[in-house]
């Protein structure tokens, strides 16, 4: 069985981003999902499906009672940070092409400042795991956080420098990444940085974990994104252009 084509993207919410909002995590979740569900040309009754994302710390039971979802029939958490977007959006179409859902969100909130955020606090509550001193070093982590490489530009840092020597790969080839995602924020009237950015200061940019350089690096904000996903036969009908996946 296929995927393919099976359900779509109907609606996108995110709330405004920056280096501190000063507020919690469910209520900058609420806000991006209510913006999503809208912008589907649906109602909170119309949800039956959440995915979230394990690291951080609003649940889907906090997120369907803060939305008056009725009946939440499939829920699921993805692992991983950044990395995960992909998988939110796969698991979404796995449960609506299988029937276990009509209409899913997948949406992730984040608040990186010091003071617990989410509605009851969690282990994941503000900052970044690797600022805290004493914690638990267990799996793969024990082989290289002990020996320098703690964060995940210094990890990335040593697989891209084997990259390189495998396949030739270039600095440019790094810094068309860096302003193609910088053409991007600058569409988006929420994102940070929306100055125009070239390749000449990508490569003017100082390192970070060689050869990883400042413009490789994401930026650690506070906000909150939501996506709202359909089947197929249901995006024929939707507000917007469906976006298939």
């Amino acid at each position: 069985m296929t995927l393919k084509n099976k359900s779509a993207v109907v609606g996108i919410g995110q709330t405004q981003f920056s280096k501190g909002l000063g507020r919690t995590e469910l209520s900058i979740a609420i806000e991006a999902s209510k913006k999503a569900i809208a912008d589907a040309g649906m109602s909170s009754k119309d949800i039956d499906g959440i995915v979230r994302f394990d690291i951080d710390n609003v649940t889907e039971q906090e997120l369907a009672y803060a939305l008056g979802i009725p009946e939440l029939r499939f829920f699921a958490t993805t692992p991983y940070g950044g990395g995960a977007g992909a998988n939110s959006i796969q698991l979404a179409a796995m449960a609506i092409a299988t029937g276990q859902a009509n209409n899913v969100i997948c949406f992730r909130a984040r608040n990186r400042g010091k003071q617990s955020t989410g509605a009851t606090g969690g282990a994941h509550s503000g900052g970044r795991p690797w600022e805290k001193q004493g914690m638990a070093v267990f799996d793969a982590a024990q082989y290289h956080i002990p020996f320098g490489l703690v964060s995940p530009v210094q990890q990335v840092g040593v697989l891209t420098r084997r990259h390189m020597h495998e396949f030739g790969t270039k600095a440019e080839h790094l810094g068309a990444i860096a302003v193609t995602l910088r053409d991007n924020a600058i569409r988006n009237p929420n994102a940070v940085m929306r100055q125009h950015m070239t390749i000449e200061d990508y490569l003017a940019s100082r390192f970070i974990a060689e050869p990883m350089r400042l413009f490789d690096c994401c930026l650690e904000t506070d906000g909150a994104a939501a996506v709202v996903m359909t089947s197929a036969a249901n995006a024929r009908n939707a507000k917007h252009p469906p976006a298939y996946i």
